[in-house]
């Protein structure tokens, strides 16, 4: 072996060594990381009197609770502004209902099932309370009284009365027309105090359902129910 091939030989021993010294070091550092942090943590908090847990919650992101307490505030707010919510019609109480252009009067209790629709018109559990929202009222066409029969003849502008709970509700008609006959978006609640009548349609069939739809123009105090 040449004096250059020894050279070269001895040179790459030297540097394994070192390279093999490196990772042993570089392995013991990562070893004795969480013992040195450990220690040099109980350090500092010796030197500040002070806790772990003190040193956490100081620290803490206040994101961590934010969500809960922008939803409070926001809850707080709505129930201190937000108007009363509408009065419900009171289960059993009766009404009547007043159309001069049919030449109608007639009383009106409370739901819309088949057994009630047989008595008297009815009101729709769903609606709201006269003068506040939509009040709902179903009636037979052809049968059991037929109290809603000439509902179509009914024009803009015609005054429609309802009788409720001591009060006087006078509305004027707005539209009569026809919708499908499970098409119950009329007796939703409505921005402005609305009275909406419905009856089967066309006469003698349920297919489609016939609507009045009328809108509050005055409200009196002290009805005397006929």
């Amino acid at each position: 072996m040449s004096r250059m091939e020894r050279k070269a030989r001895e040179s790459r021993r030297k540097r394994r060594i070192v390279f093999g010294t490196l990772l042993i070091l570089a392995g013991a550092s990562l070893a004795l990381f969480p013992f040195f942090t450990n220690v040099y943590s109980k350090h500092v908090l010796r030197a500040a009197e002070v806790e772990p847990a003190d040193i956490w919650e100081e620290n803490v992101s206040p994101a961590i609770t934010f969500y809960e307490e922008a939803l409070e505030r926001f809850q707080r707010e709505n129930l201190r502004e937000a108007p009363a919510a509408p009065r419900e019609l009171v289960e059993g109480l009766e009404g009547v209902l007043e159309i001069p252009a049919l030449d109608l009067q007639v009383k009106v209790i409370y739901g819309v099932e088949l057994e009630d629709l047989s008595k008297a018109p009815g009101f729709y559990p769903q609606s709201q309370y006269p003068g506040q929202g939509n009040v709902s009222i179903a009636a037979h066409r052809t049968t059991y009284g037929a109290w809603f029969r000439h509902l179509d003849r009914l024009e803009e502008g015609d005054e429609l009365i309802l009788h409720y709970d001591g009060q006087i509700f006078r509305f004027w008609l707005d539209e009569v027309f026809p919708i499908h006959n499970r098409d119950w978006s009329v007796i939703e609640p409505t921005a402005r105090p609305a009275l909406t009548l419905t009856t089967c349609h066309p006469p003698g069939w349920a297919t489609q359902r016939l609507v009045a739809r009328a809108y509050l123009v005055k409200e009196v105090g002290l009805s005397q129910q006929p």
